[in-house]
């Protein structure tokens, strides 16, 4: 590499075919160099007025893609040359107007890094320019996240150990950062019905988990002015009402579930935990009154693709087992009920999470995130048209179930839904 440099170090390339970085919106770019002759260019770091001086064929820092014929590579190596440039310093108003000044990509806080969601916000934070610190559980799982992202630098992406987020304290040390965080997304919370005891298993760590963030936050961690709670649909719903036939559910509406009844058995329990941890939430900013607001995404059942790693398919999330399961030929026989009938999409899902945290307009509010509606039919009927070499162990439409409900697709969504 000339210079020394990664080619990770680099976000704005100019050369004299390309140039590649990050635009006023954050988003990446990689266009043919308009450079001609006495042409101006602005330049914010040494890296980037190190590329400007130096012609890299192919617009690559690196060896691979400058010509495919290996011998005639290496003679290229020595290839970087310096160019004719001329610095000036311009003052002048009219070739300044539209040039914004680069500001310093946001440092922040992902509670939960390794899970289904946090992962795919992860992935969006990072290609959008920040640097991100994120809990996880073990340094397995630390190393498997670094292993995922082994182009980023660890001024990018780091990582705070906390083994059990119900204890007393966990976040306390995890909270402080150098430089300091400016957002945090907490999106740790068990979702599982591998449960005996729902109170261990489910709302201590939901409830003390989200309470004793908020807590460490205020504490150790004044810079911080947005934090934003993934909660769920579980927290809105009320399945007392059954399909709740006229009702259109909203972001006032609240799953009026007690502790008394959550324990009664692990669906209970997954509604409770939701529901209680969120409304704890906000009693604290209410109560305790932060520096920092909160923002909460209530999503339904989350589906989509799987960008972190696994060990096996018994380590998919909950809400994709019932896709793997159908694969598998468990529903040939008897297509299980689909039970709550709207869904989310986790790239849709992250991407709401992300602007959460960055739109200030966002801040004290619910977003009810949602795609619209599905059934486990219509779940079997996709994967029979993606995969038809499994269709002998899919049901068939005489299979019995899956189906929605008799009275129709009854659970609507109101339209400040984030959709």
């Amino acid at each position: 590499m000339p210079f020394g440099l990664w080619e990770s170090d680099v976000h704005d390339v100019l050369n004299v075919f390309q140039v590649t970085g990050l635009n006023q919106n954050g988003e990446y770019f990689m266009e043919p160099c308009p450079a001609t002759t006495k042409d101006y260019f602005e330049f914010f770091a040494e890296t980037d007025i190190l590329c400007a001086l130096s012609t890299c064929p192919g617009g690559d820092l690196s060896r691979w893609g400058w010509n495919k014929n290996q011998e005639a590579q290496d003679e290229m190596l020595d290839c970087c040359r310096p160019l004719g440039v001329e610095i000036y310093n311009i003052t002048d108003p009219a070739v300044l107007e539209g040039w914004f000044e680069p500001q310093p990509a946001a440092y922040k806080g992902l509670h939960g890094g390794s899970g289904f969601i946090a992962a795919h916000i992860l992935d969006l934070l990072l290609s959008e320019g920040h640097s991100v610190v994120t809990t996880v559980r073990s340094e397995g799982k630390a190393k498997a996240i670094a292993n995922a992202h082994a182009n980023t630098p660890k001024d990018r992406l780091d990582f705070a150990i906390v083994e059990d987020i119900a204890k007393e304290g966990a976040f306390d040390e995890a909270v402080k950062s150098d430089p300091p965080f400016e957002k945090v997304i907490h999106t740790a919370s068990p979702f599982h019905y591998n449960v005996t005891d729902v109170k261990t298993q489910f709302l201590d760590p939901a409830i003390i988990g989200t309470t004793g963030i908020l807590k460490a936050i205020k504490k150790s961690a004044p810079t911080v002015t947005r934090v934003v709670i993934t909660s769920s649909f579980a927290a809105i719903i009320n399945p007392w009402k059954g399909t709740w036939p006229g009702h259109v559910y909203t972001e006032e509406d609240w799953d009026p579930i007690t502790e008394e009844e959550a324990i009664q058995d692990p669906s209970n329990g997954y509604r409770a935990s939701k529901t209680l941890a969120e409304k704890a939430a906000w009693d604290f900013v209410l109560n305790e009154k932060p520096n920092f607001d909160l923002v909460t995404c209530n999503p339904p059942l989350v589906m989509g693709p799987i960008v972190h790693y696994l060990n096996n398919l018994d380590a998919l999330n909950t809400s994709n087992l019932r896709i793997r399961d159908i694969m598998l030929g468990k529903a040939k026989d008897e297509i299980p009920p689909t039970v709550t009938f709207i869904w989310a999409d986790v790239r849709d899902l992250a991407l709401a999470h992300v602007r959460a945290a960055e739109i200030p307009e966002a801040g004290g509010k619910r977003f009810f995130v949602t795609a619209g509606h599905y059934s486990n039919r219509e779940i079997v009927d996709i994967i029979r048209d993606a995969f038809p070499d499994l269709t002998p162990k899919l049901p068939t439409e005489e299979t019995n179930g899956g189906e929605y409900p008799e009275e129709g697709r009854q659970i609507k969504t109101s339209s400040s839904a984030w959709q």
